[in-house]
């Protein structure tokens, strides 16, 4: 899991605009948002389910 305080820290103190990285901690990054998106995408359907639920039982969501 990236720690992105650190990160933030660690881009902040090179010097200039650009910062490159490797193909691999890159293919890291893009792990880790999309593990986000699905996190937030199946928190989403399960509220969309309850809300359902409870629509439908008369029970509040």
């Amino acid at each position: 899991m990236i720690n992105v305080a650190h990160a933030r820290t660690a881009i902040a103190s090179v010097p200039g605009e650009v910062v490159a990285m490797s193909k691999s901690q890159y293919a890291q990054l893009l792990t880790e948002i999309e593990t986000g998106q699905n996190a937030r995408r199946a928190l989403t359907n399960l509220r969309t389910i309850v809300a359902v639920a409870a629509s439908t039982s008369g029970a509040p969501a």
